[in-house]
């Protein structure tokens, strides 16, 4: 897909992972429980959460990007344009009154060493913050993971029912079978492209190089922690 994208926009991962996938699970996250498990009460609930979602264009430290170097490659930034980053992380916030004032960090790449698809809940306490909590559900191996995040060791899991099959596979066979509870709602893709646009056009104005990192390399490795 990034050789796909590369004729049209540098910002593959932007476009193609943060603009549907990540954002979807902003949604579905940050929402009021519908009035039903329908449709309609569904897409009603994830469109207001996604209205009420903005994304701070401060490239450089709020949107980060880079992409991965193959071997025999020049270890350098290529010329904007010419390269669809292939890793991103976004900083944004969420109107909705339960999480106002709530940092949330998006992160997606390819080229990676370690493949992980989770959402992960950060709890510390305002005022003496001695330790800071998480919840983890963690999609591939289909764990929920309690703990510290500076005591791992002190980490418990639990096993998750799962399905064998995608989660594309089973949206696709219920669409075919007429189920449309899960289908989006017209206009949830175009307030993702509201939040994700000026993001865009920041990238286009911005000089700042991105980040490389080899084929295989870790998420800390590439961001320099």
């Amino acid at each position: 897909r990034v050789a796909e994208s590369s004729s049209h926009s540098y910002c593959c991962v932007l476009r193609d992972m943060v603009q549907s996938h990540l954002l979807q699970l902003v949604a579905v996250l940050t929402m009021e429980r519908p009035e039903s498990m329908k449709r309609a009460d569904l897409a009603r609930s994830r469109l207001n959460a996604l209205r009420r979602i903005s994304a701070a264009v401060d490239v450089g430290s709020a949107l980060v990007r880079g992409r991965h170097i193959r071997d025999g490659e020049p270890n350098a930034s290529s010329p904007k344009r010419t390269a669809p980053e292939t890793f991103v992380t976004l900083s944004l916030r969420s109107q909705m009154p339960r999480w106002e004032n709530v940092p949330f960090l998006l992160r997606a790449a390819k080229g990676v060493g370690q493949s992980r698809r989770h959402i992960e809940l950060r709890f510390a306490h305002r005022l003496t913050r001695p330790s800071i909590g998480f919840v983890r559900l963690e999609v591939l191996a289909g764990n929920l993971v309690i703990g510290l995040v500076e005591g791992d060791a002190t980490s418990v899991e639990f096993a998750l029912s799962s399905d064998a099959e995608s989660a594309s596979t089973r949206l696709l066979r219920a669409a075919l079978g007429g189920d449309e509870t899960f289908t989006l709602h017209p206009q949830e893709p175009e307030e993702s492209w509201r939040i994700v646009e000026p993001l865009l056009e920041a990238l286009e104005k911005s000089e700042a190089a991105m980040l490389t990192y080899p084929v295989g390399a870790s998420t800390a490795s590439i961001l320099g922690s």
